[in-house]
């Protein structure tokens, strides 16, 4: 890639990412500042029109106070139809839908509905113009506007005068909103009821206190008589609000709404138009870097050429100086560049000259002359190299000499040590072959008594299950004893059974003996009960006395099994000492294996030792003659050179 398209793109790179950021800044703060404009907005507007709103109702609370004071209603002389056909001539000045008179007791004078539960029933009362909830109607949803009606004296209450109005004017207030083409606003009362909304169908349906999130937090702010602004989430859409609520009502508030997607859309355009803007400006400065790199890069370019020819060693081209350059920074290293080429050239024509003596073995040279900075260190490179080696032969060929008739004194200590080393290899020969011997016989020993504690190990395990078995073998017998015991207390049952039986055949016989002729019959079958009885008295005796029988064999048998049990469990407890007694001797075989494998293996290694001792007496028996012959090449050479 060509440096001034390298500069180019440099230059670019930097606009780029320079134009990005401002940019994605700018958009960043259009993003919030927008944002917080249409809070502002949402927020103002709101607050105008809750405003708007209580200044309607606070209009309509005045006029239904003043009917509270009419002179006609207020008279003493004026019955129930006279009121009712006055307030509907004030309905009708007031523009309100509907009109009627409650006596104290909140009963109504036109229809006899009782209105004695509502607070703005209550209010009234009170001495104070009040508004209800919205309601719906037949013809829609209605609010309801009361006053108090005082006496002549005007310091009496004597009934309430209510009105009652539809909420299209409301609507109308609300239509008029006309912020964007996606905003809406609505109403809602103290639970949180939308009481009046653009869209009907959402009117007594919703409830933003049941809602979770955005929608929950803007109501618990509205409870407070708080205004402010905020997002929310409804039916998956987005949508941004100012909220206020409306002085003089019944705890109502408005909500001023706009979806999300009508703030993002002006954002959107907002961002379109900057794009264009930067990528205009970004086309613009990549044309100005790109003429300004052509500019810087031509000279540099010529430079680079020079210097790459100086860099394969080619010093035949000169690089062409700028005159007057001033403050140009090319310009500058053009002619920096032309001054250092010449001096290289200098330095390498000089360092030429010596080494070129050096080769021939001059060492007789003139030095090289001295240059300004860090050249003059190449300078006194040379010119100490020179002198060490001037001062290196002289001291070679001195050591040249020494080193000869050292070299032959090595080679016959070289061969004495070499013959010593074979002896002493043969010996450890002899030695590593008896222990492989013995390291046979302990690994031998090793195999036989894991053979051995193999088979004990077998024993130990059938002794503990006869052990087991003749453990089961007693508990069999506790439960045959126990079981005898059941039968003898079974046999026991059968006895008395018999006894009862007899008892009852001699009664039976008793009162055969008493009905006489009438009583033969039954006194056979008591004779034959009687029999039984005694055959079954004779039979549990005999069963007593062999479970008798059985049970002092089972004592026997019983007194066997645990003689038997105390005999295996000693058995075991021995084997066990047996097993932990072989196994420790098993351990310290081992551990003699192991101990003859270690010896051997030092002693395989010292042998190595020895072989390799002893190839490197002969290979340094056999260097010595060669270093000898060496001494005598070196000094040949050393000659050669004129110092």
């Amino acid at each position: 890639m060509k440096l001034h398209t390298r500069i180019s793109l440099i230059f670019g790179f930097i606009l780029v990412i320079g134009i990005t950021i401002i940019g994605l800044y700018s958009l960043s703060r259009t993003y919030y500042i927008g944002l917080e404009n249409t809070f502002g907005k949402l927020e103002i507007t709101s607050r105008l029109t809750s405003n708007q709103i209580g200044g309607r109702l606070d209009n309509y609370m005045n006029l239904a106070a003043v009917s509270g004071r009419d002179p006609i209603i207020s008279s003493s002389d004026a019955s129930n139809a006279d009121k009712l056909e006055r307030m509907s001539v004030l309905a009708k000045q007031n523009g309100f839908e509907s009109y009627d008179v409650l006596n104290l007791k909140g009963i109504s004078y036109l229809n006899e509905t009782n209105y004695s539960d509502k607070d703005f029933f209550q209010s009234a009362l009170n001495g104070t113009a009040a508004i209800s909830d919205i309601e719906k109607c037949e013809d829609g949803f209605e609010f309801t506007i009361a006053a108090p009606l005082y006496d002549e004296s005007l310091t009496k209450i004597q009934d309430v005068v209510c009105y009652k109005m539809e909420i299209d004017f409301l609507k109308d207030i609300l239509s008029s909103l006309n912020l964007s083409e996606t905003s809406y606003a609505y109403l809602i009362d103290d639970n949180g009821n939308v009481i009046v909304h653009t869209n009907e169908e959402l009117i007594d349906k919703v409830n933003i206190s049941e809602e979770k999130g955005a929608l929950s937090e803007i109501y618990n702010n509205l409870t407070e008589e708080r205004t402010g602004s905020k997002e929310y989430t409804y039916n998956n859409t987005r949508v941004l609000c100012g909220y206020s609520p409306i002085p003089g009502s019944s705890g109502w508030s408005i909500v001023v709404a706009e979806l999300y997607t009508t703030y993002v859309h002006d954002v959107n355009s907002m961002t379109y138009q900057m794009i264009f803007i930067l990528v205009i400006l970004l086309i613009t400065f990549i044309i100005i870097s790109r003429i300004v790199a052509n500019l810087i890069a031509k000279p540099i370019i010529r430079v680079k050429d020079s210097l790459s020819k100086i860099a394969v060693g080619d010093f035949s081209e000169n690089i062409k100086t700028i005159k007057n350059p001033k403050k140009y920074e090319v310009a500058v290293l053009t002619n920096t560049a032309a001054m250092m080429l010449d001096r290289l050239k200098k330095i390498v024509m000089d360092s030429t000259d010596i080494l070129e003596g050096l080769s021939n073995y001059n060492l007789k040279q003139e030095k090289m002359d001295t240059y300004p900075g860090d050249f003059n260190k190449l300078s006194d490179s040379v010119n100490k190299i020179s002198n060490i080696l001037n001062e290196l032969i002289v001291e070679v060929s001195q050591s040249t000499s020494y080193v000869g008739n050292g070299s032959k004194e090595l080679a016959q200590a070289a061969d004495a040590l070499a013959q010593g080393t074979t002896t002493q290899a043969g010996s450890i020969q002899n030695v590593v072959s008896d222990i492989e011997d013995m390291a046979k016989r302990i690994n031998r020993n090793a195999q036989n008594e894991k053979t051995v504690d193999q088979q004990i190990k077998n024993l130990n395990c059938l002794i503990q299950n006869g052990n087991g078995e003749m453990t089961n073998l007693v508990e069999v017998v506790k439960e045959v004893e126990a079981m005898s015991a059941d039968i003898q207390k079974i046999v026991g049952t059968i006895d008395s059974i018999a006894f009862q039986t007899n008892l009852l055949a001699l009664n039976a016989s008793v009162e055969a003996a008493r009905a006489g002729i009438h009583g033969k019959g039954f006194a056979v079958v008591a004779s034959e009960v009687g029999a039984l009885a005694a055959k079954s008295s004779n039979a549990s005796q005999q069963t007593a006395d062999l479970i008798e029988s059985c049970l002092s064999k089972i004592e026997e048998a019983m007194n066997c099994a645990n003689t038997t049990f105390d005999v295996l469990t000693r058995i075991v407890e021995n084997s066990g000492e047996i097993s932990k007694a072989f196994e420790e001797i098993s351990a310290d075989t081992n551990q003699q294996v192991e101990n003859a494998s270690s010896i051997q293996k030092e002693i395989v290694n010292i042998s190595n030792v020895v072989q390799s001792n002893m190839a490197t007496a002969q290979e340094t028996a056999a260097s010595t003659q060669v270093l000898s012959e060496q001494a005598d090449t070196l000094d040949n050479l050393m000659r050669r050179f004129k110092v």
